[in-house]
């Protein structure tokens, strides 16, 4: 049973249509999992036969196809597999799933497009906290890369810097007067401002002006009271 279990969780999550950039990456991480022949015969493709091959080195790839297949459209949901049951081969599911998925070209640039303007206008909220702005950052990194754009370390951590809320403004004077920005990694950055935010402590800005005019209501009322 424990094995069972173990084997399961590495499994790739079922797709529902949505997270569509998660499930590839856990998908394929998966596949190659299963052995360098099954991710190759993705990548690479292979000319489908109707029958079984008698010889013994294409009768192994024809069941290396097999098994990727079927760890392919074991990982979707029935509406979304059967998009693609009918093909043969796992490049031609693949590459149906990306087709649909992220489109054509014109598609691609229009949501790369969207997620530019995402990434330009996004602001840290008062009463965020690192970890959930970085997890922000992240998703729409993550998608632009996945559409094909570059991104450097360098040009990331300027534009977190620039789109920290007040409250971390000493601290990135400090960074960008000790740092090196240009081999500061993000991982070290997320560190370093979680640091500080927790060194801070206590209520973020909005949240204590918010605990703070609920206890002046508070004091009224009873001073009424009273």
């Amino acid at each position: 049973m424990r094995n069972q279990d173990e084997t399961t969780s590495i499994r790739p999550p079922l797709f529902n249509g949505n997270n569509f950039i998660y499930w590839k990456t856990r998908t394929k991480s998966y596949l190659q999992s299963l052995g360098t022949d099954v991710w190759e015969i993705v990548d690479r493709g292979y000319q489908y036969l109707a029958a079984v091959p008698t010889d013994v080195a294409e009768k192994k790839t024809y069941e290396t196809n097999a098994k990727a297949v079927n760890a392919l459209l074991g990982s979707m949901i029935k509406l979304e597999c059967v998009k693609v049951m009918q093909l043969n081969t796992t490049e031609e599911i693949w590459d149906k799933i990306i087709q649909i998925c992220e489109g054509d070209t014109k598609v691609k640039s229009a949501k790369l497009q969207t997620l530019r303007i995402q990434y330009e206008t996004l602001r840290m909220h008062n009463d965020e906290s690192i970890a959930s702005f970085f997890l922000h950052i992240y998703e729409i990194v993550n998608c632009m890369k996945n559409l094909g754009e570059e991104i450097k370390d360098t040009t990331l951590i300027e534009k977190i810097l620039r789109s920290l809320t007040p409250k971390f403004k000493s601290k990135v004077s400090a960074i960008e007067g000790k740092q090196d920005l240009q081999t500061l990694t993000i991982v070290q950055l997320h560190g370093i401002l979680t640091s500080f935010e927790m060194r801070k402590g206590g209520l973020s800005e909005v949240r204590e002006a918010t605990f703070k005019a609920s206890a002046k209501g508070k004091k009224k009322e009873e001073h009424k009271e009273s």
